[in-house]
């Protein structure tokens, strides 16, 4: 079990290559280490995060809300 957030984040390979030397700081793309169907699982879903409503969608004039789809 990982301890925290940052430690897991690195096993499942979410966190960003690096390219350092002196004073020189690079940062790459995600390292790509771990399982790859976690780590495209979690980018998957945080992308729909970013990109769904937080407000239901305006329904067409005259249609009724679904009161299943509201519980």
């Amino acid at each position: 079990m990982q301890s925290n957030a940052r430690s897991f984040a690195a096993w499942v390979g979410l966190t960003p290559s690096e390219h350092s030397s002196g004073e020189s700081d690079r940062r790459g793309a995600i390292t790509k280490a771990g399982n790859k169907h976690l780590r495209k699982t979690l980018v998957e879903a945080a992308w729909h995060y970013l990109t769904c409503s937080g407000r239901p969608k305006d329904l067409a004039r005259g249609q009724a809300p679904d009161r299943g789809a509201r519980r």
